[in-house]
């Protein structure tokens, strides 16, 4: 039979979990941050989903403490003993697919540097950045870095499609823009020395 933790015992086991669960919550976030090149601040978009992720876990921690309190409360210690000894009472330890997360980076981890690498590439070169992920062992530290990288990326541009004009639609643009100026109801030359004004 396990012993019967006081209620101080209880509040400094609750504050040394949750403790680690907002460092390990903070550490995902400034690599996300990092991998982007942006600072809290810059995306207001991001911050907002740190914010909402933050607020979450904290209410987790509200609901299992007040568990907890319940359970104390009909003398069930042999439960709050084995809750207190849960490894990931947050399941930050998961990603969205409930796969096992490797251990949270530091900036000179293999998961950081690989997070960081495959963001960019996923960005500039993703045929590239594919043929890095599969050629790799999907157990490694790196490579499982660059696949969440890949997948953040994917959610990232479907929240924030890119506001950008292509320069091939430009170049459609320019070349229609006689028939766009020679209108039915416009009765005037068309200026063709005239380019569409760029921003």
């Amino acid at each position: 039979m396990e012993p019967k933790l006081k209620p101080r015992d209880i509040k400094e086991l609750l504050l040394k979990q949750n403790s680690k669960a907002f460092d390990q919550l903070n550490l995902r976030q400034q690599a996300e941050y990092v991998a982007k090149g942006k600072e809290r601040g810059d995306d207001p978009e991001l911050d907002k989903k740190f914010d909402a992720q933050k607020d979450a876990l904290f209410e987790k921690m509200e609901k299992r403490e007040q568990w907890i309190q319940e359970l104390r409360s009909v003398d069930k210690n042999e439960q709050v003993v084995n809750e207190l000894k849960t490894e990931d009472p947050y399941e930050l330890d998961l990603d969205a697919q409930g796969n096992k997360r490797p251990i949270e980076p530091d900036a000179q981890s293999e998961y950081f540097k690989g997070f960081t690498q495959s963001y960019k590439l996923q960005e500039l070169a993703p045929d590239i950045n594919d043929v890095f992920i599969k050629s790799g062992d999907p157990s490694n530290e790196r490579i499982q870095g660059m696949m969440d990288a890949k997948e953040q990326h994917a959610k990232d541009k479907s929240i924030q499609p890119s506001s950008e004009i292509s320069k091939e639609i430009w170049d459609e643009l320019d070349t229609n823009k006689s028939e766009i100026d020679s209108g039915h109801s416009r009765g005037k030359d068309i200026d063709k020395g005239k380019d569409i004004d760029r921003p």
